[in-house]
């Protein structure tokens, strides 16, 4: 099983976008000052672990890409992104060892941002103890009638 950090996750998703939207700029970290260029934001929301059984956990992350339109984009071009968005994310993570997306959700913010946001499940092992348990085992009980 391959090892995957947090990092690995947002920095799969921005290449996903990259790939399939090379016209407008990803990012993994927020942008200082106004822009007039659209661009995209990768940001990892929040991100849980419970323990299923013994060594295995599951892990449960939720990540938010938002659209930052340029001074000159529209409404309509937020429309346009949202629908790019859930056509080229209802798959993310298949290839990657995560569950695909239990969750994709979209919202429009008061100033023109779109906010997706993308909720997956990824299962995690810890590494087994170098102790050997069968080593330990001892015999209990009593012969009934010798046998």
């Amino acid at each position: 099983m391959t090892q995957m950090t947090l990092k690995d996750v947002v920095q799969s998703l921005a290449h996903v976008l990259t790939a399939g939207i090379p016209e407008v700029p990803v990012h993994t970290e927020k942008q200082p000052g106004e822009t007039e260029e659209s661009y995209l934001l990768v940001q990892l929301a929040k991100s849980e672990q419970s323990r299923e059984l013994h060594r295995r956990y599951k892990r449960t992350h939720s990540l938010e890409v938002q659209f930052v339109p340029g001074g000159a984009d529209s409404r309509v071009s937020t429309y346009d992104m949202a629908e790019r968005l859930y056509e080229l994310l209802a798959d993310f993570g298949t290839g990657d060892g995560l569950m695909p997306g239990a969750a994709l959700a979209a919202q429009w913010q008061e100033d023109g941002r779109l906010l997706v946001q993308l909720t997956f499940t990824q299962i995690v092992w810890s590494p087994a103890g170098e102790e050997i348990k069968m080593g330990k085992l001892r015999q209990e009980g009593e012969l009934k009638d010798g046998v």
